[in-house]
């Protein structure tokens, strides 16, 4: 019965996150995100390779989980959207499990409200929402669990190749501060190297380790960024004809990817003034988190705004949890930060709040703009 009631939370905010991303289950199709996604795993499932029999330069988890729903159940688009709403749900709980690590209950829930809309207001057939579910499993479980940790992040580079990267370079620098680093690093490494070869090893084989190399790793650092690139956005152009609030909505909108680097600077600052007990987590995240405005920099659109949105609500939370922690101490022997230096934390988790309302407000809005246009599109039939 304890056990039930420890994890009734978690399953209602799993279920409250699913629930909102099955809102447009049914309703329109992205021609060309979709059609890519749809004809990968159709390819697939008649038994094609990637980048071998077709230019595909996504890594394979993605497309070989479509193709194997895809010979189960036949061609649909309800089954990968399916899947992307249970991979958004579970990316806010674990969100919100990671966030209570280090603050109260009221920051995590901010942080698991803030992830939600991020990860489902500019849905897709996105590799990265899964990705993302598999890297915060891997922070959970990396402090007692390191081998499992290491399973995970093997799993993150079937889907996404350089998130796996980051939060590979943020374990090795979280661990070499947490001490027992051999130990760890030895169980962690292993089980990631041989999770990713499992899934890896055997596409590369038929597809042939030229092509492979070209379309996941030469074509991604060397050809996308010529003509995918954004520029980030810095200036408005003042929105054209809109008017009101969808004026003020579309200057919100515009300086979201703005608003998610500050809420990171703000959040890293705040921690490091705080430095905390434990503080090797905190960095572990902090580097992945890096890595997710890069991501975020090289194409500054609604689509790329998830990954740096779910970890500035973790790092946001654990700010405000180091703030609140600070101020219970603040007389007795155990805080002996300087008063200078508890009131720049504090103003720095404010910032990070506010920053990550700001992206909270932008996310509801366009969640609520999509459910509106729902009702006019065209709804997909379900057998």
């Amino acid at each position: 019965m304890r056990r039930i009631r420890r994890l009734t939370p978690g399953l209602i905010l799993w279920l409250l996150g699913l629930a909102l991303g099955l809102v447009t289950l049914k309703n329109w199709i992205q021609l060309n995100d979709e059609g890519l996604m749809l004809q990968a795993a159709a390819r697939i499932a008649e038994g094609q390779v990637p980048y071998r029999d077709f230019w595909w330069f996504y890594p394979p988890g993605q497309p070989y989980l479509l193709a194997f729903i895809w010979k189960v159940h036949g061609p649909s688009l309800i089954d990968w959207r399916l899947v992307r709403a249970v991979a958004d749900a579970t990316v806010g709980v674990l969100v919100w499990r990671l966030a209570l690590r280090r603050s109260g209950q009221i920051p995590a829930l901010f942080a698991w409200l803030v992830t939600v809309f991020a990860v489902s207001s500019a849905t897709g057939p996105h590799p990265y929402p899964i990705a993302m579910a598999f890297a915060l499993g891997s922070l959970l479980l990396l402090d007692r669990h390191p081998a499992a940790a290491g399973l995970l992040l093997g799993l993150v580079a079937a889907w996404r190749i350089e998130f796996a990267a980051y939060l590979g370079l943020g374990t090795v620098i979280g661990l070499a501060l947490r001490g027992h680093f051999w130990g760890s690093l030895w169980r962690w490494l292993s089980c990631a190297v041989l999770a990713a070869a499992a899934i890896y090893v055997p596409v590369v084989a038929a597809a042939g380790a030229s092509d492979s190399w070209d379309l996941l790793v030469r074509y991604p650092l060397l050809e996308f960024s010529k003509y995918q690139t954004l520029p980030f956005p810095l200036v408005w152009d003042g929105g054209g004809d809109a008017q009101g609030l969808d004026l003020a909505a579309q200057f919100i909108s515009y300086h979201m990817p703005l608003a998610l680097m500050l809420a990171l600077a703000a959040s890293v600052a705040s921690l490091f003034l705080s430095r905390r007990e434990g503080g090797w987590i905190e960095v572990t995240v902090g580097v992945f988190a890096i890595g997710m405005a890069n991501y975020l920099v090289v194409r500054a659109d609604a689509f790329h705004t998830g990954p740096l949105a779910v970890m500035d609500a973790i790092l946001c939370a654990w700010a405000v949890g180091a703030v609140g922690h600070e101020r219970q101490t603040r007389h007795s022997k155990v805080s002996r930060q300087p008063r200078w230096r508890r009131r720049a934390a504090w103003v720095m988790a404010f910032v990070a709040s506010t920053a990550l309302g700001w992206s909270l407000v932008d996310t509801v809005w366009k969640r609520e703009r999509e459910v509106k246009q729902a009702g006019n599109s065209r709804v997909i039939q379900i057998p």
